[in-house]
C-alpha cells in the first residue's frame, strides 16, 4: 500500500486485504481505521474519495490494518468501543462492549422511569469497562453508582473511564469476586451484571479475534456456564431493596435454566431478546410478599 493512493484506493486495497484473511466485516473495518487514521468521521471517506492522505496517516492505517488481518478487534486497535451513544476506553483486560448489552441498560432505564425513580442506587457486577453502570450514572445524574469486578486491571480502566465521563464522585469501585468487596448491609435498587457465561466446551465455536485476544477469565464459566448467575441470583436478595430489580445479561441457549432459578422471592420475571431474535436478558424483581 504505497504513499501517493487516494482514499478510495486505500480503502479498496485495504478491503481486499481484509477479506483475504477471512476478516467478516472487511469494508467496515477499513472506513473505521481509516477515518480514525485521518481524525475524521466515515462520511468524510465517502465526500472526498479523491483525496490523498498524508505519509504519516498511510503508514499508520498499514499499522492498524496489518493488527486487524491478524484478527486483533478493531475496537483494541483504536483503545475504544462506543457504548449507548458514549465512547468508553478499552484494553485487552476487558471485553469489547456489544450493542446486545444495551438491552440491560435500556432496561435499567425503564424500570427507574416506571417508579419515577432518578436517584437509584445501582450496582454493576463483573463490569468489566464500566460501560453498563457508567452509562447509567451518565443518562441518569442523581443516581449512585458501584462497580465491581475481580481483575484489577478492568477496574483501572473502569476508572479511567469515570474520569474521562466525569462521574468519578458519583461511582464506586470495588476489587473482589462478585458481592465479596461490599461493605456490610449494603443495599442497591439495581443489581446488574454481564457475567462470565461462555461454556468451556464452546470453545472450539468462537471467532479467533475474541478467543484469542478478549479476557478468558470474563468469557469462560464453569460447568454449564451458569455457575456464576446461580451465585447472583442467590446472592442478590441479601443486597436488593424491595422491590428492587435484578438483570443479567446471558448466553442465547440459557434462557430456560436462569428462569428456573428465579424462586417464590423473584416476582415479573422476564427475558428480553437482542436484535438477531436470541435470548439475551433476564429481568425479576426482587419483593417478597
Amino acid at each position: 500500500m504505497s504513499a501517493g493512493a487516494s482514499i478510495q484506493e486505500l480503502l479498496k486495497r485495504a478491503e481486499a486485504l481484509l477479506a483475504k484473511n477471512r476478516i467478516d466485516t472487511p469494508k467496515l473495518d477499513a472506513e473505521i481505521l481509516l477515518a480514525r487514521a485521518l481524525d475524521k468521521n466515515r462520511s468524510y471517506l465517502m465526500t472526498w474519495p479523491e483525496k490523498v492522505p498524508s505519509n504519516a496517516v498511510v503508514s499508520e492505517f498499514q499499522r492498524w490494518l496489518s493488527r486487524r488481518a491478524d484478527c486483533e478487534p478493531v475496537a483494541y486497535i483504536l483503545g475504544d468501543q462506543e457504548f449507548y451513544g458514549h465512547l468508553f476506553q478499552v484494553s485487552p483486560a476487558v471485553l469489547i462492549p456489544r450493542p446486545e448489552t444495551e438491552h440491560l441498560v435500556e432496561k435499567a432505564l425503564g424500570w427507574c422511569r416506571d417508579r419515577g425513580t432518578d436517584s437509584p442506587k445501582i450496582l454493576d457486577l463483573c463490569t468489566g469497562s464500566g460501560c453498563v453502570g457508567l452509562t447509567l450514572a451518565l443518562e441518569l445524574p442523581k443516581a449512585s453508582v458501584t462497580l465491581t469486578d475481580l481483575s484489577p486491571e478492568a477496574l483501572a480502566v473502569a476508572r479511567h473511564n469515570a474520569d474521562t465521563h466525569d462521574v468519578d464522585e458519583r461511582v464506586r469501585f470495588f476489587e473482589g469476586d462478585l458481592f465479596e468487596s461490599l461493605p456490610e448491609g449494603e443495599r442497591f435498587d439495581l443489581v446488574l451484571a454481564n457475567p462470565p457465561y461462555v461454556e468451556e466446551s464452546f470453545r472450539g465455536e468462537m471467532q479467533k479475534d475474541v478467543l484469542d485476544y478478549e479476557p478468558h477469565l470474563a468469557l469462560f464459566a464453569q460447568d454449564d456456564g451458569l455457575n456464576l448467575i446461580r451465585e447472583i441470583v442467590t446472592q442478590s436478595p441479601k443486597y436488593l431493596n424491595q422491590p428492587g430489580l435484578l438483570a443479567m445479561e446471558m448466553g442465547s441457549g440459557q434462557s430456560a435454566r436462569v428462569r428456573s432459578l428465579l424462586g417464590p422471592s423473584w416476582k415479573n420475571p422476564g427475558i428480553i431478546q437482542d436484535l438477531g431474535g436470541h435470548d439475551r436478558i433476564a429481568y425479576a424483581e426482587h419483593q417478597v410478599l
